[in-house]
């Protein structure tokens, strides 16, 4: 697999288990967009990345809870399967697992287990990332929807987009809004919230970067 990085913090953002739970992150190379405020840009190619196997990367992994992030996960897919089936093995199923993922590529059949946070891809990113209506009613009440909201258009494109996924597709997920770092803050953000009633939403705060960890 091509590895930009594998390293244990703090999972800062929303999740099945929790902000705040220590983690094994292992970090993937190779995006398929090119998000505006990405911050993550050494990750979107594979160029400096490491090529691992599963089981060098099973040796790096020393915490119950992991999350497989880039880049883009879903572009290695089918050596992604093998390293959850491994990590499940090595666990006896007891391992906690979050992929995120762009949104931009089908959640596979076999996802159904493991905890998804799939970013919906606002006019500010300059990207698209929009998935097939299956894979947004295939979410379970565990797994996340979130929204990087730059300006007051794309809150307003993300509150029509979760009305649509709520009314008329029965989305299960829940929504996380999150402040785009440097551009817009949690305290503004909080307000339009507040203003438009979203109560079922969550506002996301990056908290690993507000501590100063990676």
């Amino acid at each position: 697999m091509y590895i930009s990085e594998i390293f244990q913090s703090i999972d800062g953002e929303v999740n099945r288990w929790g902000q705040g739970h220590i983690t094994t992150f292992i970090r993937l190379a190779g995006c398929n967009l090119r998000c505006s405020y990405c911050d993550t840009k050494y990750a979107q190619t594979t160029t400096g990345s490491k090529i691992m196997g599963v089981e060098e990367i099973l040796k790096e992994v020393h915490t119950p809870k992991v999350t497989i992030t880039g880049g883009e996960p879903l572009l290695q897919k089918e050596e992604l399967k093998e390293l959850i089936k491994q990590l499940k093995l090595m666990s006896r199923n007891s391992q906690k697992i979050s992929i995120e993922t762009n949104g931009s590529i089908e959640i596979p059949d076999w996802y159904c287990d493991l905890n998804w946070i799939v970013d919906y891809k606002l006019p500010s990113s300059k990207m698209f990332s929009s998935m097939s209506q299956r894979s947004y009613m295939n979410l379970k009440e565990t797994d996340y929807i979130k929204f990087v909201i730059y300006n007051q258009s794309d809150f307003k494109f993300a509150r029509e987009i979760k009305k649509y996924l709520q009314e008329h597709l029965y989305v299960r997920a829940k929504f996380a809004f999150s402040p785009c770092v440097g551009k817009l803050d949690e305290e503004t953000l909080l307000d339009w919230m507040l203003g438009f009633g979203l109560y079922d939403a969550i506002l996301n705060i990056q908290i690993h970067k507000k501590i100063g960890l990676k």
